[in-house]
C-alpha cells in the first residue's frame, strides 16, 4: 500500500509538471518550460527512490506527509474567524475618469472638448493609447484569434448592456 501511494504520487507530480511544460511550450515561455522540466524530473524522484529501494516506512510517511499535508491545508475550506473587512471611501468616485470611460470620448465631439478643458492634463496620454491598434485588433502584439473571440463576445454583450446602466446620475 505505501508503495503504491508512493509511486502515485510520484506519478502526480511528473504529470503535473510535464503538462506545465507543455503549457510552458505553447506560450513560448523558453524559462518557465526549462525549469518545469527540471521540476518533473527531480520532485518525483525521492518518491520513485523510495518505492523502488523500499526505504523505511517512517522516512516513506514523513515524505508523503510533507506532500499531502501542504495540499490539504491550502485546499480546505479556512473558516472566517469574524474578521470583516470594509472599506470607506473617503471621497466620491467620478466614472468618467476611467480610461475606459475616457476612451469612448470621440475626438472634436461636445464631450470630448469639454472634458479634456477641465483635464488638459490626461488628454496626451488618452491620445496616444487611443493611436494604438485595439485590443482586439489583429495588429495588437499578442493577437490569437481563436482567444480574442471570446473577450470580443464579452465586450459586444456589456456594450449591448450598456443601455441599462446609462442614464440620470444617481443623487447619492
Amino acid at each position: 500500500m505505501l508503495e503504491i501511494l508512493l509511486y502515485l504520487t510520484a506519478g502526480i507530480l511528473f504529470f503535473f509538471f510535464a503538462y506545465s511544460v507543455c503549457i510552458s511550450v505553447k506560450e513560448k515561455e523558453k524559462r518557465a518550460s526549462l525549469r518545469f522540466s527540471l521540476l518533473s524530473v527531480i520532485l518525483p524522484l525521492p518518491f520513485l527512490l523510495a518505492g523502488i529501494y523500499g526505504a523505511a516506512a517512517v522516512f516513506s510517511w514523513i515524505l508523503l506527509l510533507m506532500f499531502y499535508l501542504p495540499l490539504l491545508w491550502f485546499f480546505l475550506p479556512r473558516l472566517n474567524k469574524g474578521k470583516t473587512e470594509s472599506v470607506v471611501l473617503r471621497y466620491k468616485i467620478d466614472e468618467r475618469d476611467t480610461m475606459f470611460s475616457r476612451n469612448l470620448l470621440k475626438p472634436e465631439s461636445r464631450e470630448y472638448d469639454e472634458y479634456y478643458r477641465k483635464h488638459p492634463e490626461r488628454q496626451k496620454g488618452d491620445d496616444a493609447l487611443r493611436s494604438n491598434p485595439g485590443l482586439l485588433s489583429d495588429k495588437a502584439a499578442y493577437f490569437r484569434s481563436w482567444i480574442f473571440g471570446a473577450a470580443e463576445a464579452n465586450f459586444d454583450l456589456i456594450e449591448k448592456n450598456r443601455q441599462f446602466v446609462d442614464g440620470e446620475i444617481s443623487g447619492k
